[in-house]
């Protein structure tokens, strides 16, 4: 049995902000605007499953081994992450999670395959990043 690896946390508030439904890309985004110096956009690759709600409060990422997988998830290839937040679970199946901080504007997205804007300054997952 494998162990479940914690991969990123924060007590900022993240909500979905953007979707690249051609490369499966989502975006959820802790903006600078409530009073941080830097949007903190995690981004999930390849994204096969999502069950999320609209703002995720002090968030806890996790890599799920399959064996804890729930069945109604197995059926997805890739990597099963849970989110804790809000007290709940949630889960993304995805192929990879990588976490940037950026100054970017609101109305301007990290996602995409041609630009990557917002992709400069990559997070060290399992840290605390305010």
């Amino acid at each position: 049995m494998n162990e479940i690896k914690h991969l990123f946390s924060s007590d900022r508030v993240f909500a979905p902000y953007d979707f690249l439904v051609s490369h499966r890309q989502l975006l959820l985004r802790s903006d600078k605007i409530k009073g941080y110096p830097s949007n903190i956009d995690i981004i999930f690759f390849d994204v096969k499953y999502m069950e999320l709600p609209s703002t995720l409060d002090s968030i806890a990422i996790s890599e799920i081994p399959s064996d804890l997988v729930a069945e109604k998830l197995q059926s997805y290839s890739g990597t099963c992450y849970q989110i804790q937040a809000n007290g709940d679970d949630f889960y993304v199946i995805a192929g990879e999670v990588r976490v940037f901080k950026n100054l970017l504007e609101l109305s301007e997205t990290s996602l995409g395959v041609l630009e990557y804007k917002g992709r400069d300054k990559e997070v060290i997952l399992q840290a605390d990043n305010h």
